[in-house]
This record gives structure tokens, C-alpha cells and sequence, in this order.
């Protein structure tokens, strides 16, 4: 099988996720970035040791800390 990427599959309606409450869920999030955000990302990863996809759930736990931090405040 050849390799595969994000256009490679159907487009999902975003306004139509659900989640069921009580059940531990996967998402899989596509998102096209452009030139600059892409070397970000890379440049971000081999910084931390990691991949670009620990990097981006680096940032969204960071992300969610820091907002708890403004809310809280």
C-alpha cells in the first residue's frame, strides 16, 4: 500500500462530532498548515526530543493549563 495523507480521506463535518460522555475517545485531528507553521512545528519537535505530534499535544496541554490559569484569576 502506498502512503497515505490527509487528502487521501473524506473530509469530516466538524459541526457534527459527538462524544459520548463516560467513554474514552480517540480524535484524529487533520490540519493543513502552511510553510512557516510546518518548520515551526518541526523546529519546535527536535528542540523537545520528541515528534510533531507530542509537540502539538504539548501545546494543547499548555494551552488548557494556561487558560485554567486566566479563568482561575
Amino acid at each position: 500500500m502506498g502512503d497515505m495523507n490527509a487528502a487521501d480521506f473524506d473530509p469530516i463535518d466538524e459541526q457534527n462530532l459527538e462524544v459520548q460522555e463516560g467513554h474514552p475517545v480517540k480524535l484524529v485531528v487533520s490540519v493543513e498548515l502552511d510553510g512557516e507553521e510546518s518548520q515551526l512545528v518541526a523546529e519546535l519537535a527536535q528542540a523537545e526530543g520528541t515528534d510533531p505530534a507530542g509537540t502539538l499535544r504539548a501545546a494543547l496541554r499548555y494551552y488548557a493549563a494556561a487558560r485554567a490559569q486566566r479563568v482561575s484569576h
